[in-house]
């Protein structure tokens, strides 16, 4: 069964709103979590925009899930995905 993602937005003591992509079990996934907080709420977006950005990040775990890659252990190990990989190209995606 594949895992359920979902975008979760949480308000901070500032009364700031802030989205996290967790998992199953409700906590937040670290490398989406830390991706959005470097490269997207650290350009000043807003939280609509972050959350954009969750979701998309949430397809692609939703994808990678689907064909039995466990991405987070291959960024771990220093494999990043390029478009001639074969489990990138989505022809029956």
């Amino acid at each position: 069964m594949m895992p359920a993602y979902r975008v979760k937005t949480i308000r901070l003591a500032s009364g700031e709103r802030l989205p996290l992509l967790v998992g199953e079990q409700g906590i937040p996934l670290f490398e989406p979590t830390l991706f959005v907080l470097s490269e997207v709420r650290g350009r000043n977006r807003s939280a609509n925009t972050i959350a954009s950005v969750l979701r998309s990040l949430m397809v692609f775990y939703r994808f990678a899930d689907l064909r039995g890659i466990d991405f987070d252990s291959r960024l771990q190990a220093g494999f990043y995905p390029v478009f001639t990989d074969s489990w990138v190209k989505a022809k029956n995606f």
